[in-house]
């Protein structure tokens, strides 16, 4: 019989899908012991639906909890970095929404923590674990697709004022990006886990669609390491 982990979920919002799509679904590997939130009204209704008794509004409360075996942290981005961190250090597995941090510097800062944890992270890229991503991932490592020679990723979501209306979203400090690290960052996970690294890039951001600080339209030409060319588009 394999071991029940139990998970506190760390933000109601976005949180709320993770336990259905991913906790409640496997109930043989996964118990939902602890729901956090800063919003208490969001936190008990959540807590309530899904019969989670335990209930926070601090993360420190989580991290002193001996029995929680994983966090999965669904904050805002601009919280994420010193969540993970605190997160390893207490010696828990760590599960972070996208995106993961602010910096090139902090994922050397994560990836250094992580080596002296007790903790793993993972970082949410989901779909490189679809069954379709999978067996295409195993044609290319088996050498049955070839020699690639260009691709290309598009993008084409348009997110209106609605979605910025959420006050840490379309800012710097905050949400720590725009197209490229909270919409795009998927299809531009899945086509580097399949193709390889980067080589070289170069491209554009600009700001086009709505009245925000960060960028929400790129376009990148794109030298991948194994010598195909490629463009992302968002």
């Amino acid at each position: 019989m394999s071991r029940i982990y139990n998970v506190a979920v760390v933000g109601g919002g976005i949180g709320r899908s993770h336990i259905v799509e991913g906790y409640v679904t496997n109930p043989d590997r996964y118990k939902v012991l602890v729901i956090c939130d800063l919003n208490p009204e969001r936190m008990n209704a959540l807590a309530d639906e899904f019969g989670v008794e335990r209930r926070t509004t601090s993360y420190d409360d989580v991290l002193a909890m001996s029995d929680v075996d994983i966090v999965d942290i669904c904050t805002p981005p601009m919280v994420h970095y010193p969540q993970v961190m605190a997160g390893l250090r207490a010696g828990k597995h760590v599960v972070c929404e996208k995106p993961l941090v602010g910096s090139l510097s902090q994922v050397d800062e994560v990836i250094a923590e992580e080596k002296t944890s007790k903790g793993t992270l993972m970082p949410i890229f989901q779909y490189r674990y679809g069954n379709g991503i999978e067996q295409a991932k195993a044609i290319i490592d088996a050498g049955l697709a070839g020699k690639p020679y260009v691709g290309t990723v598009e993008t084409l979501w348009r997110r209106g004022p609605d979605y910025y209306a959420v006050p840490w979203r379309g800012k710097w400090a905050t949400e720590l990006g725009g197209v490229l690290m909270t919409h795009a960052i998927h299809p531009h996970d899945l086509f580097t886990y399949l193709l390889g690294p980067v080589k070289s890039l170069f491209g554009r951001v600009t700001t086009r669609v709505n009245a925000i600080e960060v960028e929400d339209c790129i376009s990148a030409s794109v030298e991948m390491a194994n010598g195909a060319l490629a463009s992302f588009t968002a």
